[in-house]
C-alpha cells in the first residue's frame, strides 16, 4: 500500500515545487520601465526656392562632319610630273598649293599652233577688209566713169539726129556706156563676194579663238591646286603616274567648312522656333581631345532634310570657326554642343531629385514637409526648370526620400 502512494507522491511533489520557483522568479523579476515613442526626423538637403527669369543652355551631343569635301580629278591626261609632299594621307595643303603637275609639253604645243592659226586668221581678215576698202573706192570710179560715158552717149546720140554725128560714133559711144555700167555691176558682186568672205573669216577667227581658249584652259588643267585649305584623303596616286581625265587624284576636307551635327528632340526645336529661330543662333563645341578645353565658337546653318520617325527630332548642322588648316578638329570626332534655350519667366532651377511624379516637389514648412504642385518647364542635364507657387525664403527638399510624404518631420543639413 506505501509503496504505490509514494508513486504519486513524488511526481505531485516536484510539480509543486516546480509551480512555486515558477512563481518565485516571476516575483523577483528586475522591472523594466517603458520608453516612450519618439518620431524619427530626416535629415535632408534643400535649395531655396528663387522665381527668376532663366535663359539655360541645352547640352546636346554631336559629331564633326564636313561641310564640304572637293574631289581632285584632272580634266586632262598625262603623266604626273611632279606631286606634292602634302599629298598623303592625313596632308595637310593651302588654298593655291599647287598638288599636282600633268607633263604640260603637248598642250604648250597645242595652245602655239592654235594662237598661230589665229594669227594667219586675223591677217587673212585684214586682207580681204583692204581688198573691201579698195572695191569701195574704185566703185567710186566706176560711177564717175558711168556718169561721163552716158554723157557722152546722149551727147551723141543729138549730133546724130542733127546730121552732125555718125551711126558709127553713136554706137561707140553706146557701146562704152554699157561696158562702163557692165564693170559698175562687177564691182557691186565683188564688194558684196569680199563682204561675206569677211563674214566668213570673221566666224573662222571665233572659232580659232574657242579653240585657243580650249587650248589655254587644258594646259592651265595639267595644274592641280588646292581650292581651300584643308585635309588630304583617300590618295589614289603618286608622282611617275599616268591620269587619264576624270581618274581620282585624292580627296579634300574643307577646313574652313568643318560642322557640328547633332540631333534635337521636336520640343527643343519647338522652343528653339519660338524664342528666335534656330538660323544663326550661336553655339559652343566642345572637344575633349582638345588640350586646352576651349570651346569652339559656331553658329546654327541649316537643318537637316529628314524628321527622325522615331523621336519626332531633326538634325541640326552647326558651322565652326575653325581657324583654318591649323586646327587639329577633324571628321568624326565627338563633341559637346552647347545652345541658348528661349527664355523661361518665372521659374525655378532644382535638380532632378527634387521633383516626384512629375508634378510635385516637397518643401520644408516649420521643420516638416508641405506639397507644392509644379509644372517641369525645360530639363537639360542634372536640373529641371519649374514653375509653381512658391513663398520667397521657401526651402525646396532635394534629397531623394523613399517614404516621402506631407508633414514629415525633417531637419536640413
Amino acid at each position: 500500500m506505501l509503496p504505490k502512494i509514494a508513486k504519486f507522491a513524488i511526481p505531485l511533489g516536484v510539480l509543486v515545487i516546480a509551480v512555486a520557483v515558477a512563481g518565485y522568479l516571476k516575483e523577483t523579476k528586475p522591472k523594466v520601465a517603458p520608453q516612450p515613442l519618439t518620431e524619427r526626423v530626416w535629415t535632408i538637403a534643400a535649395v531655396p526656392a528663387k522665381v527668376e527669369n532663366i535663359q539655360p543652355s541645352i547640352k546636346l551631343f554631336g559629331e564633326i562632319v564636313s561641310g564640304r569635301t572637293v574631289d581632285l580629278r584632272p580634266q586632262v591626261s598625262g603623266k604626273i610630273v611632279q606631286a606634292s609632299p602634302n599629298l598623303v594621307e592625313g596632308g595637310v595643303v593651302r588654298e593655291g598649293e599647287v598638288i599636282v603637275d600633268v607633263d604640260p609639253f603637248d598642250y604648250k604645243a597645242t595652245l602655239r599652233q592654235r594662237k598661230a592659226e589665229l594669227t594667219e586668221a586675223e591677217g587673212r581678215l585684214k586682207e580681204l577688209k583692204a581688198e573691201l576698202a579698195g572695191g569701195v573706192e574704185l566703185l567710186k570710179e566706176d560711177k564717175a566713169q558711168l556718169a561721163l560715158r552716158r554723157k557722152d552717149a546722149d551727147r551723141r546720140a543729138k549730133l546724130r539726129g542733127s546730121g552732125a554725128g555718125t551711126v558709127k560714133s553713136s554706137d561707140d559711144a553706146r557701146l562704152a556706156l554699157s561696158e562702163a555700167e557692165q564693170r559698175q555691176i562687177d564691182r557691186r558682186q565683188g564688194i558684196q563676194q569680199l563682204k561675206a568672205s569677211i563674214e566668213q573669216q570673221m566666224a573662222a577667227i571665233d572659232r580659232l579663238e574657242v579653240a585657243v581658249s580650249l587650248a589655254q584652259r587644258d594646259l592651265e588643267e595639267t595644274r592641280i591646286v588646292s581650292p581651300s585649305d584643308g585635309f588630304v584623303f583617300s590618295v589614289e596616286t603618286a608622282e611617275g603616274k599616268w591620269l587619264n581625265v576624270g581618274d581620282s587624284v585624292a580627296r579634300l576636307i574643307d577646313a574652313n567648312r568643318l560642322e557640328a551635327k547633332f540631333h534635337i528632340s521636336r520640343s527643343q526645336f519647338r522652343r528653339l522656333m519660338t524664342g528666335g529661330g534656330y538660323k544663326e543662333r550661336p553655339a559652343q563645341i566642345i572637344w575633349r581631345g582638345r588640350a586646352d578645353g576651349k570651346p569652339y565658337s559656331a553658329y546654327i546653318d541649316r537643318v537637316g532634310s529628314e524628321v527622325d520617325a522615331t523621336t519626332g527630332g531633326v538634325n541640326l548642322y552647326a558651322k565652326i570657326e575653325t581657324g583654318g588648316a591649323e586646327t587639329i578638329l577633324r571628321p568624326g570626332a565627338f563633341v559637346e554642343v552647347y545652345i541658348t534655350d528661349r527664355i523661361f519667366e518665372r521659374v525655378v532651377r532644382v535638380p532632378t531629385t527634387a521633383v516626384y511624379g512629375h508634378k510635385s516637389v516637397y518643401v520644408v514648412k516649420d521643420g516638416r514637409l508641405e506639397t507644392r504642385d509644379v509644372r517641369i518647364e525645360s530639363q537639360n542635364g542634372g536640373s529641371l526648370l519649374i514653375s509653381g507657387t512658391f513663398e520667397a525664403g521657401e526651402m525646396i527638399a532635394t534629397t531623394r526620400l523613399p517614404e516621402v510624404a506631407p508633414g514629415l518631420k525633417v531637419q536640413i543639413q
